[in-house]
């Protein structure tokens, strides 16, 4: 049983690695990311994503499509990222490392 388990977490893992290259991300960017969503207001140390706001850690990372090495000045309005968060501090809500997504991948409920 913890094969077949196992087995179909894999499949799964590589379904999604090949979406993620079938959409022409470079194979620095993770096959899934803590959460995704589209930047509603970028200010202060801080991200509204939907409706929620969460602090941006002092040395978070930042990566877009075309640079593995990005800056926050490319996280603006209206962008789609995927991002991870440090689930230590803050109640998990400190955003950690950030990926560029490109328009249309996020999906919104």
């Amino acid at each position: 049983m913890l094969s077949i388990s196992r087995s179909l977490l894999m499949a799964g893992l590589a379904t999604v690695a090949f979406l993620a290259n079938a959409q022409g991300l470079p194979e620095y960017y993770p096959p899934s990311f803590d959460q995704t969503g589209i930047v509603n207001a970028a200010r202060g140390g801080q991200l509204i994503i939907g409706a929620k706001a969460f602090s941006v850690d002092s040395n978070v990372r930042v990566h877009t499509p075309d640079t593995e090495f990005g800056s926050m000045g490319t996280v603006a309005n209206g962008k789609e990222i995927g991002f991870n968060l440090d689930k230590r501090s803050n109640g998990g809500n400190r955003i950690t490392e950030i990926w560029l997504l490109p328009e249309g991948t996020v999906v919104l409920p």
